[in-house]
């Protein structure tokens, strides 16, 4: 690679036709000088303190964070609704009573939203920090409209 550079909402690369031809057993009068620039759009995506760059078309890749807290919402709501206290789901998991309420409302998503989780569909920006910042609305327009679903 010759230099990049890193704009607010893209990439940019640029190759040496030398190093490029090498790598590919070929000449370098033999390399089209449009293919040495590569420019991409990228968002970042944040969660926490991690920084992910998401360059291009992104291929659904699920959030596995997002994948095990959507679990653990699913089973603990099921031993509430078993009549468990909530006091002995905490106890059982090492977990805060507030730590397992506020994770909780993740059952309450709508399908839609759930399976867009699981299959790596939802808006890069949907981390489980930003449901859980505020209770989740049962209205399911309203949840489509907050985590940035364009189809409620």
């Amino acid at each position: 690679m010759d230099d990049g550079q890193i704009e607010k909402h893209s990439i940019v690369l640029r190759l040496k036709a030398d190093g490029l031809a090498d790598a590919l057993g070929i000449q370098p009068d033999e390399i089209d000088h449009a293919v040495l620039a590569i420019e991409a759009p990228f968002e970042l995506r944040r969660r926490g303190v991690e920084g992910k760059i998401i360059v291009g078309d992104r291929e659904p890749q699920p959030d596995r964070t997002l994948l095990r807290a959507l679990s653990q919402a699913h089973a603990w709501t099921a031993e509430l609704r078993n009549g468990k206290p909530l006091s002995e789901i905490a106890a059982a998991t090492t977990h805060s009573e507030s730590y397992i309420r506020t994770r909780s409302q993740l059952a309450f998503l709508s399908p839609a939203i759930q399976s867009a989780i699981l299959e790596g569909r939802q808006p890069t920006n949907l981390t489980l920090e930003r449901i859980i910042r505020k209770p989740v609305p049962l209205d399911w327009n309203a949840q489509a409209g907050l985590y940035g679903f364009e189809d409620g």
